[in-house]
């Protein structure tokens, strides 16, 4: 098992919840030939990237569902509470340097992740993204999310390409027709 595949599983809790498919697949690379040293590496690189509480959580849900675990793959409680607190603490500090875009972002992660209140913050997050300008340097703070264009004319900003298709980075899940230059055309 390569750590790193346990890790980028665990990461995905980071975007929610994690799936079934997730679980098993960490499951079934706990159970590979030098998993036990692999796992080591894998708590290393989930230090390092602040996500033991993600993969503690992970190897949580897979023995609540019954997958066979080895006794090894355990993240201790306590663990993963220092690692909450630490990356909590780390976020309070970054905040109170740069408030605007903390609270920009906890705004608009309401577009993205449920939560307390996220229906008000939805609303609120779509009344400034309203208002900021399309070009505001802290909307590289924020999420993007790619829309598909296509360029009808001369483009000076950036796209994203892939799969084929360019996309504009936007802020938001509404996305306005202030966004979109003449020379760009949203595709379906």
């Amino acid at each position: 098992m390569p750590p790193e595949h346990l890790t980028s599983i665990a990461a995905e809790g980071l975007e929610g919840g994690f799936s079934p498919k997730d679980m098993v697949d960490a499951a079934v690379l706990l159970l590979g030939t030098d998993a036990e040293k692999e796992f080591r590496l894998a708590r290393e690189y989930a230090c390092e990237l602040k996500l033991v509480p993600e993969l503690a959580r992970l190897l949580t849900l897979a023995r609540v569902h019954g997958l066979p675990l080895p006794s090894f793959a355990v993240v201790p409680d306590r663990e993963a509470r220092e690692g909450r607190f630490r990356r909590v603490a780390a976020h309070l500090l970054n905040s109170a340097h740069y408030p605007r875009t903390a609270l920009l972002q906890a705004l608009q992660r309401s577009e993205v992740f449920p939560g307390p209140w996220a229906k008000i913050r939805r609303r609120a997050w779509r009344l400034v993204d309203d208002v900021l300008p399309v070009s505001a340097r802290v909307r590289t703070q924020l999420l993007g999310f790619g829309v598909p264009v296509r360029r009808t004319g001369s483009y000076d900003g950036q796209l994203l390409s892939g799969a084929g298709r360019e996309f504009l980075l936007v802020n938001s899940a509404q996305v306005k027709e202030r966004w979109l230059d003449p020379a760009l055309e949203f595709l379906e």
